[in-house]
């Protein structure tokens, strides 16, 4: 009866799903940049 507002909350919904998704990928890699760093400052 009123597929616009499931529409809205579907989407809304999926842009809360990407969003902190991008953001923990984002995060891993600078994580893996900095291990990286690191072990080439010990390996060096």
């Amino acid at each position: 009866m009123f597929p616009n507002v499931s529409d809205v909350s579907r989407d809304s919904r999926r842009q809360a799903l990407s969003e902190p998704a991008l953001a923990v990928r984002l995060y891993l890699d600078f994580r893996l940049n900095q291990i990286e760093a690191a072990a080439l400052f010990i390996c060096h």
